[in-house]
């Protein structure tokens, strides 16, 4: 599950995906973008993980977003730039789709690709002095509808607007105030409070963590529920399962429950 670029480690129920070219600024690659989906499905589908961490390797930042270098393949011709976007889709929605909960720790910047793909994401945490960024007008691109829509139901229109016109640079409260980011802390404490959030989460039952990411990305995109036709079916799932038996016995039990994922 390893590779240059991307390096995935698994302790203790939670993987890391580390974003791993420091000099570099961790510019993603296309060959990048064109792991991720697999790395999720894999992460997904193991039972001894129960979350997943993406960070930045190195001191001075998250990932300076896409790698610029190879934007003069995307100039010759529109097939070359048509053939990016199923890629990075696909990525995307690893990460939102994901069962599992999916945590960004952030430090110094995520600009362009790299907030996209943080946005992609379920939880974000910052580091204080975080920088980010969609600087798509300063060279000549607009930023696809697939790649648009996260970043305005996390900030809204307005300042979604703001961003893509001025490619202009927030800071991390600033991120913080128009929903962006979850948290912001110390670049001392980053860390651990990235972590001791996973390990939180990941003592809670999957099926339930699992079914909250459905349903509040489904309330997102359709806040009518127009689309949904067996509004209580999730939720009958997880009365049914293992985990709500074990749940209800610990509470009754004055202990910690033992949650399996069924």
């Amino acid at each position: 599950m390893e590779s240059d670029h991307l390096r995935v480690d698994v302790q203790e129920g939670i993987a890391t995906v580390t974003l791993n070219r420091p000099e570099k600024r961790n510019a993603i690659t296309i060959g990048m973008w064109g792991s991720f989906a697999g790395i999720m499905e894999r992460l997904a589908a193991d039972p001894e993980v129960r979350a997943i961490v993406y960070r930045g390797a190195g001191e001075k930042g998250f990932s300076a977003g896409g790698d610029i270098s190879e934007f003069t393949e995307l100039m010759k011709s529109p097939e070359h730039a048509k053939v990016e976007f199923p890629i990075i889709q696909s990525a995307l929605e690893s990460l939102e789709r994901c069962p599992k909960a999916v945590l960004f720790m952030i430090h110094g910047y995520a600009y362009g690709g790299a907030m996209i793909l943080a946005t992609a994401g379920h939880i974000r945490i910052a580091a204080e002095g975080a920088k980010f960024g969609i600087p798509s007008a300063r060279v000549g691109i607009s930023v696809s509808y697939h790649d648009t829509v996260r970043t305005v139901r996390l900030i809204g229109p307005a300042k979604a607007k703001e961003l893509f016109f001025t490619a202009g640079v927030i800071d991390a409260e600033e991120a913080k105030q128009c929903g962006l980011v979850n948290r912001v802390v110390p670049l001392a404490d980053l860390e651990k409070t990235t972590y001791d959030m996973a390990r939180t989460i990941a003592r809670m039952a999957p099926l339930s963590i699992a079914g909250a990411n459905e349903t509040v990305n489904t309330c997102a995109a359709d806040p009518g529920l127009t689309t949904v036709k067996e509004g209580d079916a999730l939720t009958v799932k997880t009365f049914m399962s293992e985990d709500f038996q074990e749940g209800v016995n610990a509470f009754l039990e004055k202990r910690e429950p033992k949650f399996v994922g069924r």
